[in-house]
């Protein structure tokens, strides 16, 4: 399953599905600390940041969208 994760936070989605075999895509996640979280766990998979800022880039590959709003 492929993924996009947006107010990704430190990204628990992502820890919980990383043993089921899904992929991160894409996360969303303005916040520094969060942010050098994520880079330090999934090192090639981008942050955009404000996940107003997404793209049409991957559509036809996103199986899930999760997101933990509020952030």
């Amino acid at each position: 399953m492929n993924y996009v994760d947006v107010f990704t936070g430190l990204s628990a989605a992502s820890v919980a599905w990383h043993e089921l075999g899904f992929n991160p895509l894409l996360f969303a996640e303005i916040e520094p600390f969060p942010s050098a979280v994520i880079a330090q766990r999934w090192p090639r998979v981008r942050n955009a940041g404000d996940m107003t800022k997404i793209g049409g880039e991957l559509r036809g590959t996103v199986d899930i969208l999760v997101g933990g709003s509020p952030c």
